[in-house]
């Protein structure tokens, strides 16, 4: 149960993770940069 649980729960913190990054990088794309 350890590792069958693990396995999806890895690729699911993964999966967040670039999401999470790709979000913030669209929409600096999309906006001019406010400094």
């Amino acid at each position: 149960i350890g590792y069958v649980g693990a396995i999806p729960a890895l690729v699911a913190l993964v999966w967040s993770i670039m999401i999470f990054r790709r979000w913030p990088v669209s929409l600096d794309d999309h906006q001019p940069h406010h400094s």
